[in-house]
Parts: structure tokens; C-alpha cells; sequence
């Protein structure tokens, strides 16, 4: 029971959060989850020796990319406000 009630907690907390850019933490969550079953999809793949589709590595070089200059992007604001 108790564990129940944490997680409507929780999805409260979720669903009233906002990140930068005023987006709500469910959208950000979302996009976690499904990045997290993708990524462990391509780690089965490697673990049992499949070949990985094009289109695959593709999508880990971008969402990769798009991390990156995101955070980059957010550390520069956060570093610029600082020396104001």
C-alpha cells in the first residue's frame, strides 16, 4: 500500500514539473522511457550477436547528438547567468 501511494506521489510530482524551456516533466519522463526500452533493445541485440539495423545506429548518433548540445546548451545559459 505504501508503495502505491509513492508512486501517485510521484506521478503527481511528474506531471506538475516543469524543465527548462517550460516543458512538463511527463513529456521528459516519456521520452526517458522509451529512449531507456530502445537502448536495452540495441543491448540485446549486441548480447546475442544480431546485427543492428542502419537506421538503428543512425537514431543512437543523433539522439546522442541532440543530448549533448542540449546539455551544452543549458550549461552555457546556466554559466552565462552567473556572470551577470
Amino acid at each position: 500500500m505504501i508503495l502505491i501511494c509513492e508512486f501517485i506521489i510521484l506521478c503527481i510530482y511528474i506531471y506538475t514539473m516543469n524543465y527548462h524551456f517550460s516543458l512538463p516533466g511527463s513529456v521528459i519522463w516519456t521520452m526517458h522511457i522509451i529512449i531507456g526500452i530502445f537502448l536495452m533493445y540495441i543491448g540485446y541485440m549486441l548480447l546475442n550477436n544480431n546485427k543492428i539495423h542502419q537506421l538503428y545506429t543512425l537514431a543512437l548518433i543523433i539522439l546522442g547528438s541532440l543530448g549533448t548540445f542540449y546539455h551544452l546548451h543549458i550549461w552555457w545559459i546556466h554559466q552565462s547567468s552567473d556572470k551577470h
